[in-house]
């Protein structure tokens, strides 16, 4: 079956959907609708020639009559704003800033309108792996769930919690912990960062229960996300050397690949497998 998408954000990872999409890397989807920023309507323009879709720049006059499946890109604040009125819709949403559900009140809104309208939620696992294990360990009971990540300091530059707290990232010998405490405050102190915490922790125990350290790391090259699992069934862990993005440092290679991933999966007769 084709699916219909649309999109929302033509930044990086809008621009590599796209891209994946049009060389048919992504499953049997037609690209319907790109919607862009106001602020670059050149490039949403060429863009969308290129993929022989449509585009508009303001995501409340989407026409989401012939569309099945509305992606964001364009960070948290968007899907609070916009994905939500698509789902109320009754369309499929997938959102790649999962930090977004951090906040209770929109997890509890998007669990509610999914169930009403028997729309999905998609999302991704991002830059880490290993979340159907912590998923079935949790029916038998979590004691704990952790998450290490180290990342070259210049991928952590421009975090919220980082300008706030004057951390000076340019001048780095050693390792430096910048953050330790639960996912909640994680995806709000790091926003295009860490995703990967509120993915974990919606896998497992939970944002208040889950634990994030993040430290900036002058030895590291790559994206290093290590995440140790303590529960009734036994413990793990799981490491993650991710190679960052060609088109952001700041995104790990694999967080991009596991939207095509999930677009496969989700349009897949046989879940599970690679088709």
């Amino acid at each position: 079956m084709t699916l219909n998408v649309a999109i929302l954000g033509c930044g990086n990872m809008g621009s590599f959907i796209t891209e994946a999409i049009i060389r048919g890397e992504a499953g049997d989807i037609k690209l319907h609708t790109l919607i862009g920023s106001t602020r670059n309507i050149k490039k949403v323009k060429q863009l969308a020639e290129h993929a022989n879709c449509k585009w508009i720049t303001d995501p409340k006059k989407l026409d989401v009559t012939e569309i099945d499946l509305v992606i964001e890109a364009a960070g948290q604040q968007a899907v609070k704003d916009y994905m939500l009125s698509y789902l109320e819709l009754g369309k499929h949403i997938m959102l790649i800033s999962v930090g977004a559900l951090c906040e209770q009140e929109i997890f509890e809104k998007v669990v509610e309108l999914s169930r009403r309208t028997g729309a999905q939620v998609i999302l991704p696992s991002g830059a880490i792996g290993g979340l159907d294990a912590i998923r079935s360990a949790a029916f038998g009971g979590l004691e704990s769930v952790e998450l290490i990540t180290r990342k070259p300091p210049h991928a952590l530059k421009g975090a919220p919690y980082v300008v706030e707290k004057g951390f000076d990232l340019d001048h780095l010998q050693c390792d430096l912990e910048l953050f330790n405490g639960n996912a909640m405050d994680a995806a709000k102190a790091f926003p295009a960062n860490i995703n990967v915490a509120a993915a974990l922790s919606l896998s497992g125990i939970g944002h208040e229960r889950t634990q994030v350290k993040i430290i900036a790391s002058p030895s590291v090259k790559r994206n290093t996300h290590e995440i140790k699992v303590v529960g009734d069934c036994g413990e793990f862990t799981f490491k993650f050397e991710n190679k960052a993005s060609p088109q952001n440092p700041k995104t790990s290679q694999l967080a991009t690949l596991s939207v095509l991933s999930a677009l496969k999966e989700f349009n897949n007769p046989v879940k599970g497998v690679v088709l």
